[in-house]
């Protein structure tokens, strides 16, 4: 009876086998993780699995949203772009309650209860909570100047440093107006810093001598006097102060 059972085939090799006790030991003879990609050679244990990775190398795009007809390459990115119109937000901090859309959205917030910083700077060893704050650190040991301001010509690492640099020197726009004396500022965070000079506030305190600030820079300039490090870097000869306010002195002599 044995010999009219229908065949197991190894869906590896194609091979057909009768009895289930050889297919079993035929299968040990293939690795793992048998189906291996031909563009980038990763493996993967099951011939549907390979199918959907290869998707990846080729410009093939059959998932489409039929809200806002946006094409994915895979079904389960589709899956959850759509909780973007749905505003479905399945997962759940354990901490605060706080709700997400995506699972890598709730690792990353994560961080912010357990303080875990894995991305560390191999010139520094500053650590950062994100891949992208590690990302934009990396510029200030470059010296990239990329972003250029038109008016003054003056450069910076950062886009967003830049805009502020315009909002700040070169525009009399300034919607954030002090309700207490009636002061203009051109960003939010002036304004916030401003309102501290009034209330007395300085949240700001210093782990060594437990001195506190009411602004973060002002906290970072003190944070100098407690270690030999020089973080302001003239851009001229290269020489580097523990505050702004040297090199600012020392700009002028370059100017003068």
């Amino acid at each position: 009876m044995e010999a009219f059972r229908k065949p197991r085939v190894c869906k590896v090799c194609k091979k057909r086998f009768v009895f289930k006790e050889n297919f079993k030991m035929h299968m040990k003879t293939h690795p793992k993780n048998p189906y291996v990609c031909e563009v980038c050679e990763k493996r993967f244990t099951k011939i549907s699995e390979l199918k959907k990775h290869n998707v990846i190398h080729t410009a093939e795009k059959p998932y489409v949203c039929e809200v806002c007809n946006k094409y994915f390459k895979r079904k389960c990115t589709l899956g959850m772009h759509m909780r973007l119109h749905t505003g479905e937000k399945p997962y759940i901090c354990e901490v605060c309650q706080r709700c997400f859309a995506q699972s890598y959205s709730l690792q990353r917030h994560k961080r912010t209860h357990s303080g875990e910083k894995p991305y560390v700077c191999e010139v520094c060893e500053k650590s950062f909570r994100y891949r992208s704050g590690l990302q934009i650190h990396l510029k200030i040991h470059t010296r990239d100047r990329s972003y250029v301001c038109d008016v003054c010509g003056k450069g910076f690492a950062l886009k967003g440093d830049l805009k502020k640099h315009i909002l700040a020197t070169h525009s009399r726009v300034k919607p954030y107006v002090c309700d207490m004396c009636g002061k203009g500022f051109s960003q939010k965070g002036d304004l916030k810093a401003h309102i501290r000079t009034h209330t007395g506030e300085k949240p700001y305190v210093c782990d060594v001598c437990e001195k506190s600030f009411s602004q973060t820079c002002h906290l970072k300039s003190h944070m100098a006097t407690h270690s030999a490090e020089k973080p302001y870097v003239c851009d001229m000869c290269n020489k580097s102060f523990a505050h702004i306010r040297y090199l600012k002195k020392h700009i002028h002599l370059h100017n003068a």
